[in-house]
């Protein structure tokens, strides 16, 4: 398990390796160079003040200050190079697991995951990954190397005092093994925890609109405390473990230089041993614990930064479940659309769509009618392969669109959805989203024809003006018709549009309307509606209910049939 994300860390950080080496042997002299300054305390105390051996004093007092100089300048190249390292491979890992989440098929934000969720691990746990990276390295390495040459010190000075001092190590570095365990457990559930507050916090504030009209403020907050609290707790245990192992390993190690205090002071009393000897070895043993210290200190930030990394590799080993063919034909569409005994659902066993059978030739009108509930969108889902069937064919000119690259496929369609997204960028941006290479001109053209031109150059910054988060600092119908623009301007064969007007009013409805209607002189248009009124003229009605293909036919003709459209036609009349 560790090992797959040892593995996996490494293909990220094979790309330093000059950068790493030179930190490693930063690391590596930087530990030998502490245990060499705590063996001069022996020539300090035996031949300086013993000997009063001036000439080495001031060797020493020069030499101190140079050890440390160089111990510093180390330090530094090797902390700012492990940074560099580690923020660099953040940087490459987030914009790997992005990529990902771009081109991953529909169904794993509907079904598998949320925003929120999704978020946190692209921040908290990155940063955790971060933390890792940029710290581990430097204790594992530097202190490991520094209790190397301490040990190899100590068994200098005195090989009985050396082995009773090793006694107790493995004994002090138990507890790290003891909370290991620990410290994955709740380090998964604290990043759960975090998860699920991002979640909260994404959802809530999209929805504050929402919240403010049902006065439900007071609950929100309530919500977000019982998350808030959650979290709070999830961290309160994992720093109980975590603080815990280091006081313990502590305890242990002072009792071990009780000891060696209480049988090498006696030692040194009864003649076996030098002072300079005692106090070099017991500088040593003090010096010992500490990077043990750290070694426990640092378990935790390694743990955090192994379950962090594993939630990465959830998102990055998520397969699309709509899968490009190798060497895929480019879309084209010249003659017709052909929904050939499509079946499909979004959840085992619950059906949505069932046995469809329609046909949308080049240049018709087709509108999708139905009750909510009905399957009209997935319609659109499976044509633009967000979803792929479970039965049946969709054809585009005789060809299945599994045949096609996903690209050009999409590129044969300009979208316009109920649901309006623009981004918080300038109207020029979100105009040319779909097309970055437009020109002035052909960006003017489609605005006139959109009917949202005057409105822009009315503007005070007119194409640079930023319509803040989702487009809200406009109207529904300017939305719609800039919607509408940024789909002309990427010259589809096929024009889709999506409920385009049921969250408008009559005004903007009669807007938005005209604009549609220009598009029916020379597009195939499809329109997927609830609203009867808007497909009076079109060539070819289906009319869906419970995921089935009732009726089709002109208005006319399904007017004349006396059944589901008619019913639906008529209620309609009645409420306007």
């Amino acid at each position: 398990m560790y090992m797959n994300k040892i593995k996996f860390l490494f293909s990220y950080l094979r790309h330093h390796k000059t950068k790493f080496l030179i930190s490693f042997f930063c690391m590596l002299f930087t530990g030998g160079l502490t245990s060499l300054s705590r063996w001069l305390v022996k020539p300090i105390v035996d031949k300086v003040f013993y000997y009063k051996d001036m000439k080495m004093l001031v060797g020493i007092v020069i030499l101190i200050p140079v050890l440390y100089l160089i111990i510093g300048v180390l330090v530094y190249i090797k902390n700012y190079i492990n940074v560099y390292i580690a923020n660099d491979t953040v940087r490459r890992l987030r914009e790997d697991v992005f990529k990902h989440l771009q081109h991953i098929s529909i169904d794993y934000f509907v079904l598998k995951s949320t925003t929120g969720h999704t978020l946190a691990k692209l921040t908290n746990d990155t940063n955790n990954i971060f933390q890792m990276v940029a710290k581990t390295p430097s204790v594992l390495v530097t202190d490991i190397v520094t209790m190397v040459g301490l040990i190899i010190v100590l068994f200098y000075l005195s090989v009985k005092f050396a082995v009773l001092s090793l006694i107790i190590l493995p004994i002090a570095l138990f507890p790290v093994n003891i909370f290991t365990k620990k410290l994955r457990y709740y380090s998964r559930k604290t990043q759960s925890e975090i998860s699920n507050l991002y979640n909260n916090l994404q959802e809530s504030i999209s929805a504050i609109f929402i919240t403010q009209i049902f006065n439900q403020q007071e609950n929100e907050i309530k919500k977000f405390q019982n998350f808030n609290n959650k979290v709070f707790v999830a961290i309160k245990k994992f720093a109980r473990i975590e603080f815990l192992s280091s006081p313990i390993m502590e305890f242990i190690g002072a009792v071990g230089v009780a000891i060696v205090i209480l049988i090498g002071g006696r030692d040194v009393i009864l003649g076996k041993w030098t002072p300079g000897a005692f106090f070099a070895f017991l500088a040593t043993v003090l010096s010992f614990y500490q990077p043990i210290k750290k070694i426990a200190e640092i378990n935790p930030i390694l743990q955090q930064g192994f379950v962090s990394l594993e939630r990465l590799i959830e998102i990055l080993q998520q397969k699309s479940s709509v899968i490009e063919i190798s060497n895929p034909l480019e879309a084209k569409f010249n003659h017709k659309i052909v929904f050939q005994n499509v079946s499909f659902s979004y959840k085992k066993d619950v059906p949505v769509l069932k046995n469809i059978n329609l046909e949308i030739s080049k240049g018709q009108k087709v509108a999708i009618v139905g009750p909510s509930g009905a399957g009209k969108s997935t319609i659109l889902n499976l044509l633009l392969r967000f979803y792929d069937v479970d039965e049946g064919k969709i054809l585009i000119d005789d060809v299945d669109i599994k045949n096609f690259s996903l690209k050009s496929l999409r590129k044969l369609f300009g979208v316009v959805v109920q649901d309006t997204f623009l981004f918080n960028d300038t109207i020029w941006n979100n105009l040319t989203y779909g097309n970055k290479n437009a020109t002035l001109q052909e960006v003017v053209e489609v605005t006139k024809f959109a009917d949202i031109y005057d409105f822009i150059n009315n503007l005070p910054q007119r194409f640079d003006t930023v319509v803040g988060e989702r487009g809200y600092s406009l109207s529904g119908g300017e939305r719609q018709r800039i919607a509408i623009a940024r789909a002309l301007l990427t010259n589809p064969e096929i024009f889709i549009f999506d409920e385009p007007t049921s969250a408008l009013d009559a005004e903007s409805e009669s807007v938005v309307l005209k604009t549609m209607k220009k598009l029916y002189q020379n597009k195939t248009v499809i329109l997927i509606t609830h609203r009867l009124n808007l497909v009076v003229d079109f060539d070819c009605i289906y009319v869906l209910c419970n995921g089935e293909i009732v009726e089709q036919g002109n208005h006319y003709q399904l007017m004349s049939n006396n059944g589901l459209y008619t019913s639906l036609f008529k209620l309609q009349q009645v409420e306007t």
